[in-house]
């Protein structure tokens, strides 16, 4: 194959052999095609077609064609890159908040499709299960400050122990604050609600 390039355009066409000791012989390309080897035997060869500057146009309109085919698909494929990371990242931000949904989900929802998700009593077992392990710590008649819950529970994470422990417990009204008035009070201690 042989690089064609074209005195009209700056376009380059690949071309056989044939073809470019063909078109070498037309005055206006002579000097033009540079060959890295010029075949003796064939320079008898007559190609079984005329090269006219009508098919010289059409070769080079086919050449830009595969080009911009190329460069559209080559384009295209970015876009799913970037889509499939935005997926797995936001799975996995969501796998950290201890939510479940799975790649395939995921791509539903941003296709704008509705997901179901864990059924609601698997969540409701999920946080009874925590607060059933506060209630255990925490005696009846006992009051103890959050600091003492956690240290029972063998937590470290003050905002996860307040979150999925202590707020689902006070909701559920399991146990009280010592003082209501002062929610956040620094000596606030919760016990048990009396049945």
């Amino acid at each position: 194959m042989a690089m064609l390039p074209l005195p009209s355009r700056n376009v380059s066409i690949k071309v056989s052999a044939a073809v470019a000791s063909s078109i070498s012989t037309i005055p206006s390309m002579a000097g033009v095609v540079h060959h890295p080897f010029r075949l003796q035997a064939m320079s008898n060869y007559q190609p079984p077609l005329t090269v006219t500057p009508r098919i010289l146009a059409l070769v080079a309109e086919v050449s830009e064609q595969v080009g911009l085919l190329t460069a559209y698909r080559n384009a295209a494929l970015t876009p799913q890159l970037r889509r499939g990371n935005r997926i797995r990242t936001i799975q996995a931000s969501l796998a950290i908040e201890n939510n479940t949904l799975s790649v395939e989900q995921v791509t539903a929802l941003l296709d704008g499709k509705r997901v179901l998700g864990l059924p609601r009593d698997q969540v409701t077992d999920q946080v009874t299960d925590q607060v059933a392990n506060l209630l255990k710590v925490l005696p009846a008649g006992v009051a103890l400050k959050t600091s003492d819950l956690m240290h029972q529970l063998g937590l470290s994470h003050r905002a996860t122990f307040r979150k999925s422990y202590l707020h689902p417990a006070l909701a559920a009204g399991l146990i009280e604050m010592t003082d209501p008035d002062s929610p956040r009070s620094p000596k606030q201690q919760y016990r048990r609600v009396a049945k």
